[in-house]
């Protein structure tokens, strides 16, 4: 049997990713970004911009919610504790175009509802969270780098998370987690976790790799927990365990590789669908989907022992081309 640890904290993400659109103001387009598109320099007026800090940072300094910057060669480095703390009962946007270091507490800790875009020139250091928005919907949107020592990004309330191609989110335990709400997440950059998931849809979601997107976990690559889920790949998707673990009646639409210690997808619930047509390899079993599963395949899956291993009710379809 395959059993899973719970997480004790509660995230989730939505990651809409826009092609081609017009650069908008931090709180209308919350955290948005496109893949493969460098988000753009904030410049409002109305936007508050913090100075050099080497202490915490708390934005009710700048009001009670709104758009707060923090622009190139701007350095926040506390010597002890998180770097910014939003309050709660205010929504803010940030934008990160510089350096948010905290090595013995979080980077970025919202309290309620809120967003931060971290540009391509932005970096997040922290040994306990990257960024984490706890008692409201989140939005995070990533073309820099948010690397910490527990979760690189953690949305306890809802929202999405969208990583460009050149943006790194990594992360000690998870790479990216969504609790106690539906997460949506989209990758076309780099998202790794050293012992956990690199993406955790902890209460299910979507999530995306585009071509360019790289994921890589120390347990899985994606889990996906709650029915409904929906995992589409097109880049490389891996775990040191399995390379998608789907907890909940979900579908997986595979164009590209994915890749798993044990096994490269498992399905451990009922009604799972798999549709292949890149490729999936795991050390001992390529599929194993639970009872009432479809797989139609027309790619390649490989295991040490066995390929494809369908539970009772389950059904294969080999394409000519698989």
């Amino acid at each position: 049997m395959i059993s899973r640890k719970n997480k004790t904290l509660a995230v989730n993400p939505k990651a809409r990713l826009l092609a081609g659109a017009a650069t908008q103001s931090i709180l209308a387009i919350p955290a948005v970004i496109s893949l493969g598109v460098s988000l753009a320099q904030p410049a409002s007026a109305q936007s508050a911009a913090v100075q050099n800090h080497s202490t915490t940072v708390n934005l009710s300094t700048y009001g009670n919610g709104g758009q707060v910057s923090i622009n190139t060669g701007t350095s926040i480095t506390p010597g002890f504790g998180d770097a910014i703390i939003g309050n709660a009962g205010a929504a803010w946007a940030l934008s990160n175009a510089g350096a948010v270091n905290a090595a013995n507490g979080s980077g970025i800790m919202l309290d309620a509802a809120g967003s931060v875009a971290n540009q391509s020139t932005g970096t997040i250091i922290a040994g306990n969270y990257g960024v984490r928005v706890e008692n409201g919907a989140g939005s995070v949107a990533n073309a820099g780098l948010i690397s910490a020592g527990y979760d690189g990004v953690s949305l306890n309330r809802g929202g999405e998370v969208g990583n460009a191609m050149g943006g790194t989110i990594s992360g000690g335990h998870i790479g990216v987690y969504t609790g106690n709400g539906a997460g949506d997440v989209a990758n076309a950059g780099v998202i790794t976790a050293r012992t956990g998931d690199a993406v955790s849809l902890y209460n299910g979601g979507n999530f995306s790799n585009a071509a360019s997107g790289q994921v890589t976990g120390g347990y899985s690559g994606v889990y996906a927990g709650g029915n409904g889920s929906s995992i589409s790949n097109a880049g490389a998707l891996s775990g040191t365990e399995f390379g998608v673990y789907l907890a909940g009646a979900g579908h997986i639409t595979n164009t590209g590789s994915i890749g798993g210690g044990i096994d490269g997808v498992i399905d451990v619930a009922q009604n799972g669908v798999v549709e292949n047509s890149g490729v999936i390899n795991g050390g001992k079993i390529g599929l194993r989907i639970a009872n009432n599963g479809q797989v139609m395949n027309s790619g390649t899956i490989t295991g040490g022992t066995t390929g494809v291993k369908l539970g009772n009710g389950g059904e294969l379809t080999n394409r000519r081309a698989g």
